[in-house]
């Protein structure tokens, strides 16, 4: 009798501790000791020939999206990453790359404004211009990639707090608020 009861806690102990474990898996995405050159190293110091081969983890928001027969080509505004991976929602950026992802990505959904992470390896760059100027692209062989989920501004709904009765009626602080995101 005593021995079973140690199996049930022993079995209960098991399941508490298997649920706690991170089912996740290794997501280099979200690694934040990912070493790399910057956008910027590879365009200002010695340039993207340099770096040839090199594996880079970059992100930011999608300018252009080019289908190619075999890949879909992503002008990307280059931004600084989060710890998570994501890009930050800022007004500085490094400059602009390439992404050359294998298949068809729908336009529609890698829109203008999105934000995506990649990591890939270096291969070349190319020159094109954005509006009159002349700019060289770092493109990058895409190996692994995230498209990340809109961010939507909180909604603020305002509601009347009924522990304020009609005789408080009108109080500063009568209506009451909450954010739903």
């Amino acid at each position: 009798m005593m021995t079973i009861r140690y199996y049930w806690l022993f079995g209960l102990a098991v399941m508490m501790l298997a649920g706690c474990a991170n089912s996740g898996g290794y997501n280099p995405l979200r690694d934040t000791a990912f070493k790399g050159p910057t956008l910027q190293t590879v365009r200002t110091e010695l340039g993207p020939d340099s770096y040839k081969g090199s594996r880079v983890r970059w992100g930011g928001e999608i300018a252009r999206v080019e289908n190619q027969r075999t890949e879909t080509w992503l002008e990307v505004v280059e931004k600084p990453l989060q710890r998570s991976g994501r890009p930050r929602d800022v007004n500085t950026s490094e400059g602009r790359f390439i992404a050359r992802i294998s298949g068809f990505l729908d336009p529609a959904i890698y829109a203008a404004g999105r934000q995506i992470t990649v990591i890939g390896k270096l291969t070349d760059k190319i020159q094109r211009t954005i509006g009159e100027y002349p700019y060289q692209f770092p493109v990058v062989a895409v190996d692994n990639y995230q498209l990340w989920e809109v961010r939507r501004d909180p909604e603020v709904i305002y509601y009347h707090d009924p522990f304020w009765g009609p005789w408080y009626w009108p109080r500063p602080y009568s209506y009451r608020y909450y954010r739903r995101y």
